[in-house]
């Protein structure tokens, strides 16, 4: 069975998609004949829609961030991954948003035979804003990097290290920077430095540093040397950080909305993203009570296994087949 990947283009800072699915087809590969197609920034849509055509395998897969390739595709043996829909729902206005429902959305949720989303709660919006056949779309999680291995640390209560990765307005950096004010502490920023960020952190007299254009054994990095990882978004599809956070063994602070909660569980602090004061009381919780952030690694532990790549690439390689068949 020869699967052809459909990817987005090669860019600096993007690796969560592209190591996901370079995670799943290492472990597909015995199975079935992996084919990748990439996206080139200097082409056109018309031209990647019809280029596309070509490279099709018994088995297309979208893999995300590249939606609007189902157009020139055959729909019978096309799969298209949405990994979420918080671009669509909460940064764009206008005829932005138009264009970007119909190219991007629209059209292409129609051209597949099916659609996988990487959350419960992925799931609900689409259902929520396209008329959709539940039964078109299927649930499987992202797998927690195989390569991001529990790496014990004596936390350090005196200034604990507090890793923020992503960039984006639902990351909600500000609530951490309100939330940290006279907190002693360091904040690892996994980001490209911005000036309005850095003029409040050196108001508020916050220690910090930013890194950015990271490989992804760097990322890996900056879980080790951090005491806890901050990951209250307004809104998120998954929330990979929470599962690596998990992997490499370090308590997780996390909002109790959208998919964060059910990718979660009982493995972070659940807090509100809109009331910086819940964000203090947690990191501060996490600094004095060692029982709690130690309850939090140890669930994080048993939590991983439900984002183990063998389950998650055996779910994909029964829906390959499934098309098939079919």
């Amino acid at each position: 069975m020869k699967v052809t990947f459909f990817n987005r283009d090669r860019r600096d800072g993007n690796y969560s998609i592209e190591e996901l699915f370079n995670n799943l087809k290492s472990h597909l590969k015995n199975q079935i004949e992996c084919h990748d197609y990439f996206l080139s920034g200097r082409k056109s849509k018309f031209f990647h829609i019809k280029d596309a055509r070509k490279h099709q395998g018994d088995i297309n897969h979208i893999t995300g961030d590249a939606n609007y390739l189902s157009l020139g595709l055959d729909k019978g043996k096309t799969i298209l991954t949405i990994h979420d829909l918080g671009h669509f729902e909460v940064s764009l206005k206008g005829i932005k948003k138009i264009i970007y429902k119909y190219l991007w959305l629209y059209f292409p949720l129609r051209k597949v035979k099916y659609i996988t989303t990487i959350s419960e709660f992925t799931k609900q919006r689409l259902l929520a804003n396209f008329n959709i056949s539940p039964e078109k779309i299927i649930v499987i999680h992202n797998p927690y990097p195989k390569n991001f291995k529990f790496s014990p640390k004596e936390f350090n209560a005196s200034k604990p290290t507090i890793l923020q990765i992503g960039s984006g307005r639902n990351k909600n950096i500000e609530s951490l920077i309100q939330a940290t004010r006279s907190i002693p502490c360091k904040l690892l920023l996994v980001r490209k430095p911005d000036d309005t960020l850095i003029k409040l952190l050196k108001e508020y007299n916050i220690d910090y540093e930013f890194r950015f254009g990271l490989e992804f054994d760097e990322v890996y990095k900056c879980y080790q040397e951090c005491d806890i990882v901050y990951f209250a978004s307004i809104y998120e599809g998954f929330g990979l950080p929470i599962i690596e956070a998990n992997a490499v063994g370090r308590p997780v602070i996390t909002s109790n909305l959208a998919s964060m909660p059910e990718i979660a569980g009982d493995a972070a602090y659940l807090i509100d993203p809109h009331q910086p004061e819940q964000i203090r009381t947690a990191i501060e919780t996490l600094i004095h009570d060692p029982s709690v952030r130690e309850k939090l690694i140890s669930n994080g532990r048993t939590n991983i296994e439900r984002f183990d790549v063998n389950l998650i690439g055996e779910k994909y390689l029964a829906l390959y087949k499934k098309i098939t068949n079919e």
